[in-house]
This record gives C-alpha cells, sequence and structure tokens, in this order.
C-alpha cells in the first residue's frame, strides 16, 4: 500500500510539473506573477503537497524564485537576464559542440538530420496564430538544438546547456504569445546544420551568430513588453 502512494503522489507531482512548466512557458503564468498555492490547487485541481514540490524543482530551474515571507512567484523577465543567458549560451554551447564534432559518431549525424527535416517540415505547416502549431514547432526546434549538442560525451555540461535553451525559450515563447517575435527563416537552421555535419570551426561562429540574433531580436522588443525592468 505505501508503494501505491508513492506511485499516486509521483504521479501528481509529475503532473503538476508538466502543468506549472507549460503555463509558465507560454505566459500564462507571466513573469512576477504570484504562485499562491491556494489559488494554484483551485486552479489546477492538484493536490498542495505536489505543487509545492512541483514549484520547488522550478525553483531550481530558474523559472520560479522563492522569496522569504513572500512565497513563490514567476521569475522575473529582465533584459539584464537575457544578456546573461545568452552570453553563457555563447560560451558553454560553442564548447560542447566543438566536443560533439570531435566525437560525434554517424548516429549523432543522423539524429541531426532526422530533426532538422522534422522542424523544416513543421516551418512549412506554419501557423503562427496556433498554439497548438506553436507547441509542436517548439518541441522540433528542442530537439535539433538538442542534437548538435548530443555528441558531447558529457552528460552534466549537455543537461546545463539544455537549462539555458529552456529560459531563453521563455523570451521566446513570451514574445510570440503577443505576436512580437517571428518564426526564424528555414535557411537559418540549415546553414547551421551544414556548418556542424561539416566538423569544421566555422560550425562555432555560426551557432554563436544563431544564438545572438536570436537575443538581439528579442531585445529589440522587450521594452515593448515591459519585460526591460525588475530584479532577479
Amino acid at each position: 500500500m505505501v508503494v501505491q502512494l508513492d506511485e499516486r503522489s509521483q504521479t501528481a507531482q509529475e503532473h503538476a510539473l508538466a502543468v506549472l512548466h507549460q503555463d509558465i512557458m507560454s505566459g500564462v503564468l507571466p513573469p512576477g506573477a504570484k504562485l499562491k498555492i491556494r489559488e494554484l490547487v483551485e486552479n489546477y485541481k492538484i493536490g498542495a503537497t505536489p505543487l509545492r514540490e512541483a514549484l520547488s524543482q522550478l525553483v531550481a530551474r530558474n523559472l520560479v524564485v522563492l522569496e522569504n515571507n513572500r512565497g513563490f512567484s514567476v521569475a522575473p523577465a529582465t533584459m539584464e537576464k537575457l544578456i546573461d543567458i545568452t552570453a553563457s549560451r555563447q560560451l558553454i554551447e560553442a564548447e560542447v559542440l566543438r566536443l560533439a564534432m570531435r566525437h560525434g559518431d554517424l548516429r549523432w549525424e543522423d539524429e541531426i538530420v532526422a530533426s532538422y527535416n522534422l522542424l523544416d517540415l513543421e516551418l512549412v505547416r506554419c501557423d503562427e496564430h496556433s498554439k497548438e502549431w506553436l507547441d509542436r514547432y517548439e518541441e522540433k526546434h528542442h530537439r535539433f538544438h538538442s542534437a548538435l549538442l548530443a555528441g558531447c560525451p558529457y552528460q552534466s555540461v549537455r543537461a546545463f546547456c539544455d537549462e539555458l535553451y529552456v529560459q531563453m525559450t521563455r523570451y521566446r515563447r513570451l514574445l510570440r504569445s503577443r505576436s512580437m517575435y517571428p518564426i526564424s527563416p528555414r535557411g537559418d537552421h540549415r546553414e547551421l546544420m551544414e556548418h556542424v555535419l561539416s566538423r569544421q570551426e566555422s560550425a562555432i561562429e555560426c551557432l554563436k551568430l544563431h544564438i545572438g540574433r536570436t537575443a538581439e531580436y528579442m531585445q529589440i522588443h522587450l521594452n515593448q513588453q515591459g519585460m526591460s525592468s525588475g530584479r532577479d
């Protein structure tokens, strides 16, 4: 019986984590929003304990903050934080990609091509006004960027890269939810793929430019969206 209760609790926690993560990433729970347990229980029909456990995990992922005597809230989206995430991605992913090109095998190459093709197909079906399409696009986009780094043999540093990617994705989703950020042109990711598969140093600069262009475009619109100030 104890095992069954633990399993149910784990399932509730996983569900709470999934729905909170989705709503933070999509902007349903906007930056700075207070996350009061009583309101979350009522809105999501999930128990207080799994919600608290899920929020603690989101704190570890830098998507939620916990302040003494003020409780949980969605992490602010600030210009300063975006610059920090961007510079960190450029610095760390450059070295991880270098290792991936050094150690990646044919399966690594195959996954890059496969994930690119799925992403490109999703772009053909582009419907920026559809949340369901945007969710599918983000899933394919995430898979492609993960595939580029998957040849790196160090799982921990890949996991850190993924955490930074998710944090940057939140900014993208927030702007797209307000029709302020366009989908990348189809050629951008093909160019990146070709540079990586060539295993030349040019791939490193191509990746840095790709990450940087994304951030530069987002910074243009952050002031208009009221996300350029605030403290982390």
